[in-house]
């Protein structure tokens, strides 16, 4: 030990090979690391060549004159071939079903919007109708307010002189009366 402290040469020679025993440790695991991760891929290319050379041998099995046996690797292939199409026959008239289902549900909303807005015409249509008799009405009060307004401006317009000439011609025998200024307004004529 006093050897080992006396030289710091020694020292540094002793911690590398210690850290090159630990480091060669370390690479040994991940060799062996490395060689189970091997063997475990051929033990599995093992097993997928035992699983090929039992299909060989199953369709070795099948009989001399060509026919396909029921346990036979081909007798299944065939089996969910012909299935396929069965399958693809329940999948089509599931989806058909599927479509029908949502077209039926969609025939079935838009039959009650039809009806909500056969509905809301028939109001509308009611309305328009009242509106219309209403607009009549207005119109044949216009109509008769015209009328009126017309008369009066006949009336307003009319020489008030006229009737009293008038008048005074048919009755001859009668006391004459002095016209109206045309300043004062005349006791028939409207303000």
């Amino acid at each position: 030990m006093a050897a080992r402290e006396s030289s710091p040469e020694l020292s540094i020679v002793a911690d590398a090979s210690v850290e090159e025993t630990e480091a060669a440790t370390d690479s040994r695991a991940e060799v062996e690391a490395d060689v189970e991760a091997v063997v475990d891929v051929e033990a599995v290319a093992d097993v997928e060549a035992v699983a090929d050379v039992e299909a060989v041998a199953d369709v070795e099995a099948v009989a001399e004159d060509g026919s396909i046996g029921e346990t036979g690797l081909v007798g299944g292939i065939e089996r969910r071939l012909a299935a396929i199409p069965r399958l693809l026959l329940l999948a089509l008239l599931a989806l058909i079903l599927f479509v029908a289902f949502q077209q039926f549900r969609r025939a079935e909303v838009l039959a009650t919007h039809v009806t909500a807005l056969e509905a809301e015409l028939e109001r509308s249509s009611q309305e328009l109708m009242a509106r219309r008799a209403h607009l009549r009405a207005v119109q044949g009060s216009v109509a008769e307010l015209d009328e009126r307004v017309q008369n009066l401006n006949s009336l307003v317009n009319r020489d008030p002189m006229a009737a009293v000439k008038s008048r005074q011609s048919s009755s001859v025998g009668e006391p004459t009366f002095a016209s109206p200024s045309p300043a004062s307004p005349s006791p028939s004529s409207p303000r």
